[in-house]
Parts: structure tokens; C-alpha cells; sequence
């Protein structure tokens, strides 16, 4: 039952990411890449993995990150599953 409700959160918090950043629209960085390419995003994510404690290099990218995931429904009302 938990790894149900654990799924569902994930998926709801993707969902809601998703949306940001597509609301938020592409924006192209100083070398001309987009900051919405899966590519770059892996790579960072790997690179932030990486380290011991991540440092914010790019503030509005921030910003622009933290203000869905404080508006983020993160609560779950427990429901009876059907096995």
C-alpha cells in the first residue's frame, strides 16, 4: 500500500513539474542550449548526485523551481486499496 501511495506522489509531483516548466517556456543559456533539454537535466542531476552539497549557480532557475514545489500538493488522504 505504501509503495502505491509512493507512486502516486511521484507521478502527481512530475505531473506538476512538468507543467511548470513548460508554463516557464525555454530558455537558452549563454553557450545557446536550452535549459528544458532531457540531456542537460540528466547531466546535471548527475552532477548535483555527485556532490556532497549542491550550490545554486543559476538564481532564477531557482526561483522558477521553487515556487511550484512550495505550491506542490504533496499530502496523501489514505484510501482503502483493493488487493
Amino acid at each position: 500500500m505504501d509503495l502505491k501511495i509512493t507512486e502516486l506522489l511521484v507521478t502527481s509531483l512530475l505531473v506538476q513539474a512538468t507543467r511548470a516548466m513548460v508554463a516557464e517556456g525555454s530558455e537558452i543559456t549563454r553557450t545557446e542550449m536550452s535549459r528544458t533539454r532531457s540531456q542537460v537535466v540528466e547531466e546535471a542531476f548527475e552532477k548535483i548526485l555527485s556532490q556532497r552539497s549542491p550550490t545554486v549557480t543559476n538564481g532564477a532557475g531557482w526561483d522558477a523551481g521553487r515556487a511550484p514545489g512550495d505550491r506542490a500538493r504533496i499530502t496523501v488522504e489514505r484510501q482503502a486499496v483493493d488487493a
